[in-house]
């Protein structure tokens, strides 16, 4: 996907290639998780990586969809505080 979104006039937003980063450090995070024995505290260790890269993903996720709304939303709130008549 080469934009994120296209406004109406035009403006294009960009793909957030951040959270294919956060999901290959997910991944890789993951492998080295199953590979740790239960009950080992590396695997305690690699358990609690793995959860703060889910939180980062996660985050990620959230972040660019709430951060392109705000922009558009400030765009409108602009236009909707003017009275038409």
């Amino acid at each position: 996907m080469e934009h994120f979104a296209i406004t109406s006039d035009g403006e294009k937003v960009d793909n957030p290639r951040y959270l294919k980063r956060a999901l290959d450090k997910l991944e890789r995070a993951q492998q080295n998780l199953s590979r740790k024995k239960k009950g080992n505290n590396n695997h305690e260790k690699a358990r609690l990586k793995v959860a703060r890269a889910y939180v980062k993903v996660r985050d990620c996720r959230t972040t660019s969809c709430t951060s392109s709304r705000r922009g558009s939303s400030a765009t409108t709130k602009r236009w909707s505080s003017r009275t038409w008549r």
